[in-house]
């Protein structure tokens, strides 16, 4: 009988140490597999092995010109034939009217702009192409509501380029007044449907 239990004994130490050797084993293979991981982890990114940095993207080519022994860049500095213009302008807008104000631009032409109201109003800013459809129009900016706007805008077809806005208020009146200076060459103005053109759109002072 003892023999019996003995046996059983030592047949339950080795499972015992059986167990122990497949979890010491499954530690040492964790505390290897970490490593490894991580090396594939840092492979994705490029520094495993001594590649401490990636690899740049190649910077795109700028077409050049010589001017003697100096290198010019073609990208950058777009000229005109003409001055640039200036305009200063406030519209009034009586309780829940609109108004539009807009320059003529050729394509590529290239103007600055900043404009206030005196209270919130619906603003779209848009553009109809010469010989586009009547009441047709591509939009470039559309809020509901603001009360200044700033920025430049580079016309992408000849035409009319500008703004519309709508005073939000059916109690009060708000004025806007618009500052520009642009490579344009009139403004237009569309009150209640009217169109007229507008000569007072003037050469930068003391440039010809």
């Amino acid at each position: 009988m003892q023999d019996k239990y003995q046996d059983k004994y030592q047949e339950e130490g080795q499972m015992t140490g059986t167990k122990m050797e497949a979890a010491r084993f499954l530690r040492q293979g964790g505390r290897l597999l970490k490593p490894a991981l991580s090396c594939a982890v840092v492979l994705a990114i490029g520094a495993c092995t001594g590649l401490d940095e990636m690899e740049e993207p190649a910077a795109a080519e700028v077409e050049t010109f010589m001017v003697g022994d100096i290198e010019v860049r073609t990208d950058g500095n777009v000229g005109d034939d003409a001055p640039y213009r200036v305009d200063t302008r406030t519209l009034e807008l009586e309780p829940g009217d609109g108004k539009e104000f807009k320059y003529r631009l050729e394509e590529g032409r290239t103007m600055l702009y900043s404009w206030a109201a005196s209270g919130p109003v619906r603003i779209e800013m848009h553009s109809e192409a010469d010989g586009g459809a009547e009441g047709s129009a591509e939009f470039f900016d559309v809020s509901p509501s603001g009360d200044a706007g700033h920025g430049a805008f580079t016309a992408p077809f000849p035409g009319i380029h500008g703004w519309y806005w709508e005073n939000l208020s059916e109690e009060e009146a708000v004025t806007v007044t618009i500052r520009s200076s642009g490579f344009y060459s009139y403004g237009v103005e569309f009150p209640g449907g009217t169109t007229h053109q507008l000569d007072d759109v003037v050469e930068a002072s003391g440039i010809e």
